[in-house]
């Protein structure tokens, strides 16, 4: 019925659905990597996959900021700089140096 487009499929928890939802390939690599060659059943949560994902993009994922127009404040600032500036900071603040 066109539900899903493929294995593809961000919805599907396939390699390829969770890596076109955003997790990167060596995360996957450090998740399989952890759990180790071994005959016996090993289970474990999604929610250590996506933590090793966060570590691996919070040092190189800018952080952004958004408003919505329709509830946005206009102020008027006074006794400011006569130029503006651009100062650049950390993308993380865990990361001084990202």
């Amino acid at each position: 019925q066109g539900l899903v487009t493929g294995w593809d499929d961000p919805r599907f928890p396939t390699v390829q659905g969770i890596v076109r939802r955003g997790l990167k390939i060596e995360a996957l690599i450090q998740f399989i990597l952890e759990q180790g060659a071994s005959k016996n059943l090993n289970l474990m949560e999604w929610d250590k996959l996506w933590s090793i994902n966060k570590k691996i993009i919070d040092p190189v994922c800018p952080r952004h900021t958004a408003v919505v127009e329709e509830k946005r404040v206009l102020l008027t600032l006074t006794d400011g700089p006569d130029e503006p500036f651009v100062r650049l900071i950390p993308k993380h603040k865990k990361f001084e140096g990202a």
